[in-house]
């Protein structure tokens, strides 16, 4: 998935304040904890 695919759906599903500070508190193990 394209990064900006990412961000694409991220905003389509949780809107787009929402889904920056969503992902901000995610951490991705299999991304090394990025």
């Amino acid at each position: 998935m394209r990064h900006s695919e990412f961000w694409e759906r991220m905003r389509i599903h949780l809107g787009p304040a929402y889904a920056r500070s969503w992902a901000e508190s995610q951490v991705m193990s299999d991304l090394g904890g990025r």
